[in-house]
């Protein structure tokens, strides 16, 4: 395709702009059955619709929001978690219900492409999610462990048992290394409000809660620490469809510091999967208590395998995390999703009325014609 990065370029820009002109008018809340209408009023038309849809209610949102435009729309369907919860059954159906609509259907892992792709009907391609500008710099050089050993956290805790689990372990290690520094956690206030809810004691001298940092000096602390923490789940089996499918995004940035990575996860868990498959660091249950401490001291204490770990936690994000080779592959979709749209229309129009369509470039993405 002929200038593709500047016609996207183009479409987004334009796109950009119809949001902010919405966003400088009242953001009212807008029932759903008056969301196209508003969205006329504002002068923004939809090309496309990326669906992120995850349970009952999202899936159940979208098919409204097809109906409203006579299913015309492409859709991509992107899966980056599921939420079944009791209305499992009842999400499956609908998601069949709705796979005739759906243009494209992603997954960011093989587990729930794997589950999904019998209810859409055709194989369902495993396309990440998980993109960030790489830096430069990353952590080349690995300390033993000792009192100066950095260990960090990052992102938002939704299970706090494993807070106060990785809290018990990381006290336990320091009665092994004397004086050894507190776990520093990044994250929303909110996350450590929920913490703090719980009713059980938070040790500042254990994990020290740190807030938000810039990203230019996020980067820096990353590449400084020497071990990076992830909880995600308590048993050995998922508790939860989460638990089953999900994976923390916040792999980007402790990937791009190329830091080593201990997972707080059951075995039968994606980020366990991700640690054995990109070989970026370890997996232990929480529910097990001696065993999670001392795999973290094993880990913690192998200056090698940890070594070891960062440079392939580099590799991996700069093999599947850069989102510069990202970008052409999600503007060249976009465009021919649209594209492959507006010429359908196009021939339904002709069909239909027995007129040609004058005029209408389907190479002009920035165009009104519809």
């Amino acid at each position: 395709m002929p200038n593709l990065k500047r016609t996207m370029q183009l479409w987004l820009r334009q796109t950009r702009q119809q949001m902010d002109t919405q966003q400088k008018t009242s953001l009212r809340p807008v029932r759903l059955q008056h969301l196209r209408g508003y969205l006329e009023s504002l002068g923004f038309e939809p090309d496309i619709v990326y669906s992120t849809a995850c349970d009952y209610r999202s899936l159940e949102t979208l098919q409204a929001i097809l109906h409203m435009y006579d299913y015309r729309l492409p859709v991509i369907q992107h899966f980056y978690d599921y939420f079944g919860r009791g209305e499992d059954t009842a999400t499956r159906q609908l998601l069949q219900q709705l796979s005739p609509s759906l243009t494209r259907v992603w997954s960011i892992n093989q587990s729930m492409a794997e589950a999904f792709a019998p209810l859409i009907g055709t194989e369902i391609p495993v396309v990440g999610v998980f993109h960030c500008d790489v830096p430069a710099s990353y952590k080349k050089h690995h300390r033993d462990l000792s009192a100066d050993f950095t260990a960090v956290m990052l992102g938002n805790i939704w299970m706090p048992e494993t807070f106060f689990d990785l809290q018990a372990a990381w006290r336990w290690l320091g009665d092994q290394i004397e004086g050894i520094r507190p776990i520093t956690w990044y994250g929303h206030e909110r996350s450590f409000q929920r913490i703090q809810k719980n009713q059980r004691p938070i040790d500042s001298s254990v994990i020290q809660y740190a807030g938000f940092l810039p990203a230019n000096e996020l980067e820096e602390r990353l590449r400084e620490a020497d071990l990076a923490m992830v909880l995600f789940n308590r048993e050995h089996e998922p508790e939860s469809d989460y638990a089953r499918f999900a994976l923390p995004s916040r792999i980007t940035e402790l990937a791009s510091a190329g830091l080593p990575v201990f997972f707080a996860a059951g075995d039968n868990t994606e980020p366990a999967r991700l640690a054995k498959r990109a070989g970026i660091g370890v997996s232990a249950a929480p529910a097990d208590p001696e065993h999670f401490r001392q795999t973290l001291l094993a880990f913690a204490g192998d200056t090698a395998h940890r070594a070891a770990c960062g440079a392939r936690s580099r590799q991996l994000a700069e093999q599947e995390y850069d989102i510069s080779k990202y970008r052409p592959f999600l503007y060249t979709t976009l465009i021919q999703l649209v594209q492959e749209a507006r010429r359908n229309w196009l021939e339904q129009k002709r069909k239909g009325d027995g007129t040609e369509a004058v005029g209408y470039d389907t190479n002009d993405l920035c165009s009104d014609q519809r």
